[in-house]
C-alpha cells in the first residue's frame, strides 16, 4: 500500500471525526479497487497499520485487531439496511461484480443461489449475443441455438396455473398427467406435482362452483349425495362468448343461424356412474367437439325420473335466465339435447316401446314405416295429456296408450321444436337396418351361386329358407351333415369288414 496514504490515515484522526474518516477511507478503497495495477485486497491486508478510534471522538485506542473493523461494520450494516429499490453505489457495484464472478467460477452450472428467509433466489448466467441472428455465420447460429436449448432444459418449468391449463386443454386424466410429468422430468422439465395442482385447482374454481348435498334415489333408497353446479350459468356463457369472439371462433353457419341469435344447447347424459349436465354454443365450427362442451352440473347418481325431478328447479332456473339474456344485441336461444331415453324421461313419455313412441308427433309404432304426416306434439299437449291420464285413469300405466303414452308431467319448459333429435341413436338404427338388408342380399347371392354350381343339391335350398336365409348357419349345417354322412359311411365299412372276417 502507498506509504503516503498510510501516513495521511494515521494523522487524519486528529483533524477529522470518525464519520468523516469512514467517508474518506471508503473513497480511497474505491479508488484502489478501480486501479488495476493494485490488487483490490491489498488495502484489507495492510489495514492493521491504521489506528483504531474509540467511541470518544479524537481519542486513540490501541488494539491488535484491525483498526478498520468498525468502519467496515458500519458500512456493511448500512448496506444491509438499504431498501431493495435503492440504487447501488459505485463501490457496491464493484463489490457485487467481484462476488458474482467468484460465485459463477465456483459453480460448474454457472448459477448463483442466494439464501433468503423463504425460497432461495436462483440466478443463472445468460450469454447475450452481441450481434443479431441474421448478421452472424451459420456456426455461430448453431452455437446460439445450443445455448438456448441448454438454457431451456435447465430452467424450464411452469406455474401451477399454466400446468392446470395445459392438462385441461390437452384433455389429460390425472393418471396421464403423472405419466407426462415423469417423462418430462427426464429432460429437465419440471411440472408442479399433482397435490399442488389439485389444491390450486380447487382454489381457482371455488368462487365459480357451488356444491350442496341433495337427497337422491340410489338403488331404491333415499341417500344424500353431493351435487356440483356452476353458480352463475348466465355469466359463464357470456364470458365464453366474449372469449370466442376475441379468438374469431363465432360463426352463423352460412345463414343457418339468424344473425341476431346465439344458439346455446343444454344436454345431459349418464355414464361412468355419474349424471352430467353440459352446455355448448352452436355458433362454432365444431359445436359438438369435446373441447367445446362445458360441464355445468354433476352428481354421482342414475338418471331416473325421480332423480331428474330433483334437478328440475335448478335446470329450469338456468334455462329461464339464458332465455332472457342478450349478448351484443343478440338474443340467446336455448335448445335441449340428449339420448332418446333421457328425452322421454324429461318430457314424461313411457319410452320408445310405447304405442306412441315419437316425442315430436302422434304417430303410432305400427305407422312408423309409413311416410304420412301426423299431428305434431307440443309442450302444452304433453301437459294436458298427462293431466287427463292422472285424473281419468289414476295414473294406471296399463292405460297409457289411451293418453298418447304421457305418463309424467314434463320437467323442462322447452318447446319440442327446440329439442334436438338424438342424431347418434337415429343413425345407429338406420345403419343397423341397412346392415341387415346387406346381409340378406349377400345370402341370396351365395344361395344362387351354390345352386348354380350344385344343381343336384338345389333341393337343400329349402333348408336355407328355414334358417332365415342366414348363409353362415346354412354352411355350418352343411358341414354337420357332411360329418354325419362320413361317420355313417365309416360305420358301415367297419361292419362289413367284421362280417367278412
Amino acid at each position: 500500500m502507498d506509504s503516503s496514504y498510510m501516513r495521511d490515515a494515521q494523522i487524519s484522526h486528529i483533524t477529522t471525526t470518525p464519520l468523516e474518516q469512514l467517508t474518506s477511507t471508503m473513497s480511497r478503497v474505491s479508488e484502489m479497487i478501480t486501479n488495476q495495477n493494485t490488487p483490490s485486497s491489498s488495502f484489507f491486508e495492510t489495514d492493521s497499520l491504521v489506528p483504531l478510534h474509540s467511541s470518544t471522538p479524537h481519542t486513540m485506542v490501541d488494539s491488535t485487531t484491525s483498526p478498520m473493523d468498525k468502519h467496515y461494520s458500519n458500512f456493511l450494516q448500512e448496506t444491509l439496511n438499504k431498501r431493495p429499490n435503492e440504487p447501488f453505489t459505485p463501490i457496491e457495484e464493484k463489490l457485487h461484480t467481484r462476488f458474482v464472478k467468484r460465485k459463477l467460477y465456483q459453480n460448474p452450472q454457472e448459477t448463483i443461489t442466494c439464501k433468503t428467509g423463504g425460497q432461495p433466489i436462483v440466478l443463472k448466467k445468460i450469454v447475450v449475443p452481441r450481434k443479431e441472428n441474421k448478421s452472424v455465420k451459420t456456426p455461430t447460429k448453431k452455437k446460439q441455438a445450443k445455448l438456448v436449448q441448454k438454457m431451456r432444459e435447465q430452467i424450464a418449468g411452469m406455474s401451477i396455473e399454466s400446468a392446470i391449463a395445459m392438462k385441461e386443454t390437452v384433455g389429460l386424466t390425472w393418471s396421464q398427467f403423472r405419466t407426462q410429468r415423469k417423462f418430462l422430468k427426464e429432460f429437465g422439465i419440471n411440472l408442479p406435482n399433482e397435490a399442488r395442482k389439485r389444491r390450486r385447482g380447487q382454489q381457482l374454481i371455488a368462487k365459480y362452483i357451488n356444491v350442496e348435498s341433495k337427497e337422491f334415489n340410489v338403488e331404491g333408497e333415499i341417500k344424500s349425495k353431493p351435487y356440483a353446479t356452476i353458480r352463475n350459468t348466465q355469466n359463464y356463457l357470456l364470458n365464453l362468448l366474449d372469449t370466442y369472439q376475441q379468438n374469431n371462433k363465432l360463426t352463423w353457419h352460412s345463414g343457418t343461424i339468424p344473425e341476431d341469435e346465439i344458439w346455446a344447447k343444454i344436454g345431459a347424459d349418464h355414464g361412468k356412474g355419474s349424471f352430467k349436465v353440459c352446455m355448448a354454443v352452436g355458433n362454432l365450427g365444431k359445436p359438438n367437439a369435446k373441447t367445446n362442451t362445458h360441464l355445468i352440473g354433476i352428481a354421482y347418481i342414475k338418471d331416473t325420473h325421480e332423480n331428474l325431478k330433483i334437478f328440475k328447479t335448478d335446470v329450469n332456473t338456468k334455462i329461464t335466465q339464458l332465455q332472457n339474456t342478450e349478448w351484443n344485441v343478440k338474443r340467446i336461444v336455448v335448445f335441449l339435447h340428449g339420448d332418446y331415453d333421457f328425452l322421454c324421461k324429461v318430457f314424461g313419455l313411457s319410452g320408445p316401446q310405447g304405442t306412441y313412441p315419437c316425442l315430436w308427433c302422434l304417430t303410432t309404432k305400427k305407422e312408423l314405416q309409413e311416410s304420412t304426416e301426423k299431428e305434431p306434439r307440443t309442450l302444452a299437449f304433453l301437459k294436458s295429456a298427462f293431466e287427463k291420464f292422472k285424473i281419468e285413469s289414476g295414473e294406471d300405466k296399463r292405460k297409457a296408450a289411451q293418453y298418447h303414452n304421457c305418463i309424467h308431467k314434463p320437467l323442462i319448459d322447452i318447446e319440442l321444436h327446440k329439442v334436438s333429435p338424438p342424431y347418434l341413436h337415429i343413425l345407429l338404427g338406420v345403419i343397423l337396418k341397412h346392415h341387415r338388408m346387406l346381409e340378406q342380399a349377400a345370402d341370396r347371392i351365395d344361395k344362387q351361386i351354390y345352386e348354380d354350381k350344385n344343381p343336384d343339391r338345389a333341393d337343400n335350398s329349402c333348408l336355407l329358407s328355414n334358417l332365415g336365409n342366414n348363409w353362415k348357419k346354412w354352411m355350418q349345417k352343411q358341414k354337420e351333415i357332411a360329418f354325419l354322412k362320413g361317420c355313417v359311411a365309416f360305420g358301415e365299412a367297419e361292419s362289413s369288414s367284421q362280417t367278412w372276417m
